[in-house]
């Protein structure tokens, strides 16, 4: 699922996505330290060692902010339409531009108005 599929995942299934995603890594990464075990032990067992130490530390506070996660994805959604209305808001600017040089001239016309 590339960006654009996220516009619509909700946060059970944004949660979904991210326990799959690292079930596939952990599960790819003792594969690759089978392999590399049966070419350098030493390493792999720094490796599982390492490992486990940042498993410890994740263990601490989860690895991915689900709340953080869920305000983007809500984010997203709101500025989804953004695209389609930039055009317009930069026209609306652009005409907008001279606007602080006729406030000053407003100001001195008023200012040479005589007194009701």
């Amino acid at each position: 699922m590339g960006l654009q599929g996220l516009r619509n995942v909700a946060e059970a299934g944004l949660q979904q996505l991210f326990t799959d995603a690292f079930a596939e890594q952990n599960k790819r990464f003792d594969q690759t330290l089978s392999r590399l075990e049966s070419n350098d032990a030493e390493a792999a067992t720094l490796l599982r060692e390492l490992r486990a130490e940042i498993e410890q530390l994740r263990s601490g506070g989860r690895a991915v902010d689900f709340d953080a996660a869920a305000m983007l994805s809500e984010a997203s959604r709101k500025l989804a339409g953004l695209p389609d209305y930039a055009p317009m808001l930069n026209k609306a600017a652009h005409k907008l531009s001279g606007l602080e040089g006729l406030v000053v001239a407003l100001g001195k016309v008023v200012r040479k108005l005589p007194d009701r």
